[in-house]
């Protein structure tokens, strides 16, 4: 394993000499390179979704903690370009104030080394402490940045935290991480939430629905067409292009009639047991019945046909059991079976347990 601290210090040195190729003096001042008011309309435009994410979605649960901090939020677009800021008006003042207008580039060849720039550069978290800055101009103030990746893992910004104020560094890169999956969060629901399940995890029950959990999105079908990097890393796969059951451990039916509001535990793929909750679809997503499919992984076993219908929907809950046990007396009969609930409870998913439970579940189930 690195030593994080010998990583940071070839960050570090990799920037500085990045910056002398680019011909940048220490003693150099900040080059203040801005969009044209055209170009600047059209980052603007491509990043209205991150700044409206950010401004709305985000900073309101981190706004005391960044007030009482001394602090100055940055977004800049993914070629470096000053999107909007946050602060206190009295900490922009100490500073350059061009470098803190919109449209502004924080690009290492024209700032030196700075946490947006760098982030950029690398591709990853960075902290650039007051005297790590290549540009001794720069060296009033410390700051830590994110990328930010969209549902794609495409960089689309970086957010970025910096204060004039004595902070731990520890403190300031951990809580611009967790904005800045916070942000990448709120993109991937915003684009999945309609018609896509969710499955949200975390390592504990008390931790799986914070900012810092894991976020899958599944379709109906249970392929997995997105997920956070965090998801990634508990796992320990790529999980884009998977089978939900084959992550978990769990079928897609049972999956899908899991409550909202109860939480399930799994292992799956990992080698320790998560904790997660469902979310299902806001717009009901109605498909034509498939042929099942082969289990996705060795370690997923087939279900029998059986198995595969009521009894799967059965995770302990006493009301769920009982609706179970009453579908069960009568699946087999020509008594005619009427389902009634609230809307998104899983009515569809109940009708077609019943139907795979009967002797009649060979012929399709019409609706």
């Amino acid at each position: 394993m690195s030593d994080p601290a010998h990583t940071h210090k070839a960050v570090i040195e990799a920037s500085w000499q990045r910056c002398r190729s680019f011909g940048l003096n220490p003693k150099s001042a900040p080059s203040i390179v801005q969009l044209n008011r055209g170009d600047w309309q059209d980052a603007q435009d491509k990043s209205k979704e991150l700044i409206v994410t950010t401004q709305e979605q985000v900073l309101p649960f981190y706004e005391n903690i960044l007030v009482n901090s001394n602090s100055l939020v940055l977004l800049a677009d993914r070629d470096g370009n000053l999107l909007s800021r946050w602060g206190r008006p009295g900490f922009v003042n100490q500073m350059e104030n061009h470098l803190f207008e919109p449209g502004t580039s924080w690009q290492e060849r024209f700032n030196g080394t700075n946490a947006v720039g760098t982030a950029l550069q690398t591709g990853q978290s960075v902290v650039v402490g007051r005297d790590e800055h290549y540009l001794i101009a720069n060296r009033y103030m410390a700051a830590s940045a994110a990328p930010i990746y969209n549902c794609e893992r495409e960089l689309v910004g970086v957010l970025n935290i910096s204060s004039d104020a004595y902070l731990p560094t520890s403190h300031v890169d951990g809580m611009v991480k967790v904005m800045t999956q916070s942000v990448e969060n709120q993109l991937i629901m915003a684009t999945y939430r309609h018609q896509h399940y969710m499955l949200v995890f975390n390592t504990g029950m008390d931790n799986h629905t914070s900012q810092w959990a894991g976020l899958v999105v599944f379709d109906a079908a249970g392929q997995v067409v997105a997920a956070n990097r965090r998801a990634d890393l508990l796992v320990g796969h790529t999980l884009v292009g998977l089978d939900i059951e084959a992550v978990t451990g769990i079928a897609m039916l049972q999956l899908s009639a899991h409550p909202e509001n109860q939480t399930l535990s799994f292992v799956g793929l990992s080698n320790y047991r998560l904790f997660g909750t469902i979310k299902r679809p806001m717009e009901t997503v109605i498909r034509a019945p498939v042929a099942p499919r082969a289990p996705a992984s060795p370690k997923v076993q087939p279900v029998s046909p059986q198995k595969k219908g009521l009894h799967q929907l059965d995770l302990g809950d006493p009301k769920m059991q009982k609706a179970i046990k009453q579908a069960l007396s009568v699946v087999n009969s020509d008594i005619p079976l009427v389902i009634q609930g609230e809307t998104g409870v899983g009515k569809e998913v109940f009708a077609k347990a019943v139907h795979t439970s009967s002797d009649r579940r060979v012929p399709n189930l019409w609706r």
